[in-house]
């Protein structure tokens, strides 16, 4: 295994640390990024920024690895270190639906009425969405 492999595999580990965490409490980040500090105590800080919040383990990866990859200049290092910026909780994300994006509120849409559909089939009229049921 070569120093970068290694590098990388510490990386891997404070990311999996790190993303854990996250999902643990619920939260969902939009800029993630790398920090290296090589033994002259350059320290190098870069991040990119999704187009929108996630908490998916394989697209923050694939994310630190191209910064690795762009800034890594093979010397040795005294510090590696992930971060993540941008960290809201999931209850509290707004998704604008614009133009692009409406179809997954379409999606969304859909997937309530199979629920309510399912539920009516087992409990006759018993629920049905954007109505009030009268006594």
């Amino acid at each position: 295994m070569d120093s970068s492999e290694a590098i990388f595999k510490i990386i891997t580990e404070l990311l999996e640390y790190t993303h854990e965490r996250l999902t643990k409490e619920e939260l969902v980040t939009k800029t993630v990024g790398i920090r290296l500090r090589d033994s002259s105590f350059e320290t190098t800080n870069r991040s990119v920024s999704f187009v929108s919040h996630t908490d998916d383990y394989e697209i923050i990866l694939d994310a630190i690895d191209t910064l690795f990859e762009e800034n890594y200049r093979g010397e040795p290092l005294r510090l590696v270190g992930v971060f993540f910026n941008s960290v809201v909780q999931k209850k509290d994300l707004k998704i604008d639906y614009n133009l692009f994006t409406y179809q997954e509120l379409t999606k969304r849409e859909e997937n309530i009425y199979k629920v309510i559909s399912s539920i009516n089939e087992k409990y006759p009229k018993s629920i049905s969405k954007g109505t009030k049921k009268t006594s």
